[in-house]
């Protein structure tokens, strides 16, 4: 049984590399099944991560999505490495903030509360340090949806700064592509231009024919580890 879950589980891993992300969702769910009957927690929660992740990136689920990171992270138990429980709480709180149907105001509690979490197993975690301005960005875009413009430039000025020092340039040119939208919406175009300007001198080619300005400020979650990255709607920033 153990090894008929490690190869649901490796199978799972190459139906991502080729991009068949339904065959991947459900080869995962098999290896949790699979891990649960032999009591293996953090091996089915590590596949339920997985599933997670797949529900919220590729598949448009984000209500699974929310559900599944939630039983993921009840498996972990109380020695979980800190980052799996930052990343858990991170897609929490990306799930429930694109739940559009629920009224903004009265989630937007529930969405704060799991991002501090995130940040402080993040900042526990020796490898968590790359997610830290991620979830800035992210916070950014929840105080954008919020109608307070210069609560989130601070985050994306922040997150900038951050992603600059760790040269993470994907990463700076996100945050920095949000604080040239926000200087487009108040009409400060030679602003604008400059910090699309800077951004770019930065991105390696590859990486600048995959990402380019959108009519934004646009919405994508940056976390790199998990290899998310997604536009939302015209007018938002990016998370």
């Amino acid at each position: 049984m153990r090894t008929q879950a490690e190869q649901q589980f490796a199978a799972a891993g190459r139906a991502v590399h080729a991009k068949d992300w339904d065959t991947a969702f459900q080869a995962y769910l098999s290896a949790a099944r699979g891990f649960d009957h032999l009591d293996a927690r953090h091996a089915a929660a590590r596949a339920r991560h997985a599933m997670a992740e797949l529900a919220y990136r590729r598949l448009d689920r984000k209500r699974d999505a929310y559900a599944l990171s939630v039983e993921a992270l009840a498996g972990t138990g109380a020695n979980a490495d800190p980052i799996f429980v930052g990343l858990l709480e991170g897609l929490q709180a990306k799930a429930l903030l694109d739940m559009r149907e629920r009224d903004l105001h009265v989630v937007a509690p529930a969405v704060r509360e799991r991002l501090s979490v995130a940040r402080r197993y993040d900042a526990a975690s020796p490898v968590g340090t790359r997610e830290l301005p991620r979830l800035d960005i992210l916070t950014g875009f929840l105080e954008f949806l919020l109608d307070a413009p210069e609560q989130a430039r601070s985050f994306f000025a922040r997150a900038a700064q951050r992603c600059l020092q760790m040269q993470d340039w994907e990463c700076y040119a996100m945050a920095s592509q949000n604080l040239a939208q926000l200087a487009e919406e108040n009409n400060n175009y030679a602003l604008a231009l400059a910090t699309y300007e800077d951004a770019l001198r930065f991105l390696r080619p590859r990486s600048i024919r995959s990402w380019r300005p959108t009519s934004g400020p646009t919405s994508a979650a940056c976390r790199e580890s998990s290899g998310f990255s997604a536009v939302v709607s015209v007018r938002t920033p990016q998370r």
